[in-house]
């Protein structure tokens, strides 16, 4: 929920009001003394126990990331929860699940 951030949020949440908890777009608290993708990092765990395996019979198997580019420590942590597919562009990513585990961690 960065200054440019929320307002783009807040529009999306106005687009649509009653998503599940799958498609919804979803704002993080901002702290400007932490790097995009180290606020990223420390939100994937709770991402992942929220939409995925952990909340849903049918987890969530797209990521799309806006605010950060892919890392090496991202798209390692990505790939350790089963992601293979990333494409890039600039300051944010998409990151597809290949679906052979969508076990909890």
């Amino acid at each position: 929920m960065s200054p440019t951030n929320k307002p783009v949020v807040y529009s999306l949440w106005q687009t649509c009001p009653e998503p599940d908890h799958l498609t919804g777009t979803t704002g993080f608290q901002f702290d400007p003394d932490i790097g995009p993708d180290e606020r990223f990092l420390a939100q994937l765990r709770t991402i992942d126990v929220h939409h995925g395996a952990y909340s849903s019979s049918n987890p969530y198997t797209e990521l799309e990331v806006i605010g950060t580019p892919l890392t090496v420590a991202i798209r390692e942590a990505l790939s350790q929860l089963g992601f293979s597919k990333f494409t890039e562009g600039q300051d944010c990513f998409v990151a597809t699940h290949s679906g052979d585990h969508l076990s909890p961690l």
